[in-house]
């Protein structure tokens, strides 16, 4: 039976060339001669990740060429502990009494990494429109604001937020601006500018089409600045391989690649670095384009049925998701219908969400939405 992952905003389907650099990592890592034979090239290939990331950012940039380097983006395990990492890089610059607004409907596990703010005296504020966009009118009302944090796009409803005029507000008012990325990086060009966000977190295994356990943090050199973080390791080290000389002789990494810590989950980086590459080497303005072509045509065919269509319309509005509730049947029995009939959605909060990534059969996709609806 044919059928399609349109499933992505929860877990991308892996890309193949993913799969093959893992079991081609796996089976050499197997040999009694790994260590002296191929250990030192998985670890290159963890290195060049960092550098493929830069190459998507700067290249997926619709305002000129962002001044990326790779010291400004290290390896994360994903957006969780991307946002972890910077809660706890804010964390104790924050007074008692102040605040950290939030876009409404924030993914769960995300917000839970604001607690350590909470357990200090700093109250999380949610703020903006119930679908999840958050406009700069909406932070002037938040007293004693020392945060933000905001999905680039709305797990649930699909909006797609401003990031520009926030992080022009945040910069003017020396706001934290963090942004949690991983729903848009890889589904849409990236229409603001970098270099004025403070931190920036992604995970590896949605659009991006990675494996689980990986993903990138970037950190502003301006941000940075002045920062001390609570945990250490080698990969901290601006060579993570040395071993051999006194502590007193170890140097730090600078920038964003010290917040590294220990062993990375090396295949996992491995894979996406060759997911990655292969999203470059199609085109990621040709992947958003057919992306923006199916998101098109499944609300064409949504909006000739009894549907309530959250997602908004409009290039500039949405991203990869659309978001919708049935009029006359439960969302999760008709996403279980949908799935047997080869449409594997998700739900969430009430509503089917479908998320395709460039490569789903469109066509089959809407004939399946059109006949089950």
């Amino acid at each position: 039976m044919i059928s399609v992952h349109a499933n992505t905003a929860a877990v991308g389907q892996l890309q193949i060339v993913a799969w093959e650099a893992i079991s081609e990592g796996a089976r050499r890592s197997a040999t009694s001669t790994f260590y002296a034979e191929t250990y030192q090239a998985l670890q290159q290939d963890v290195e060049l990740c960092r550098h493929v990331i830069v190459a998507l950012l700067q290249q997926t940039s619709t305002i000129g060429q962002h001044l990326v380097r790779t010291d400004d983006v290290a390896l994360v395990h994903s957006t969780t502990d991307g946002l972890a990492t910077a809660v706890e890089l804010i964390s104790g610059t924050l007074p008692a009494g102040s605040r950290a607004a939030i876009s409404k409907r924030y993914f769960a596990s995300a917000r839970l990494a604001l607690t350590p703010l909470e357990e200090q005296g700093v109250k999380i504020v949610e703020v903006g429109s119930d679908e999840g966009q958050l406009a700069p009118a909406a932070l002037a009302d938040v007293p004693r604001l020392g945060m933000v944090v905001v999905d680039w796009v709305n797990h649930i409803s699909g909006v797609r937020n401003e990031i520009g005029p926030l992080a022009e507000y945040c910069t003017n008012h020396s706001i934290p601006l963090v942004v949690d990325a991983v729903q848009g990086v890889g589904a849409i060009p990236l229409d603001f500018d970098i270099r004025y966000v403070d931190v920036l977190a992604c995970g590896g295994h949605k659009w991006l089409r990675g494996p689980e356990g990986t993903g990138f943090l970037y950190l502003n050199r301006r941000f940075l600045e002045g920062r001390r973080q609570s945990r250490y390791g080698y990969r901290s080290l601006e060579n993570p391989a040395t071993f051999d000389v006194s502590f007193d002789q170890l140097r730090l990494a600078d920038r964003a690649r010290r917040i590294e810590t220990g062993t990375l989950n090396t295949l996992g980086f491995v894979g996406l670095r060759a997911a990655i590459r292969q999203l470059l080497d199609y085109g990621p303005d040709a992947a958003f384009r057919k992306i923006h072509e199916i998101v098109s045509a499944v609300m064409a065919v949504l909006g000739k049925k009894a549907v309530q269509i959250v997602t908004p319309k409009g290039s500039d509005k949405h991203a990869g998701i659309v978001s919708f509730r049935c009029d006359y049947r439960p969302s999760v029995a008709l996403a279980e219908q949908l799935g047997s009939k080869g449409v594997v959605v998700g739900v969430r909060r009430g509503l089917v969400r479908i998320s395709p990534s460039y490569d789903c059969d469109v066509d089959f996709l809407c004939s399946v939405l059109s006949t089950t609806i």
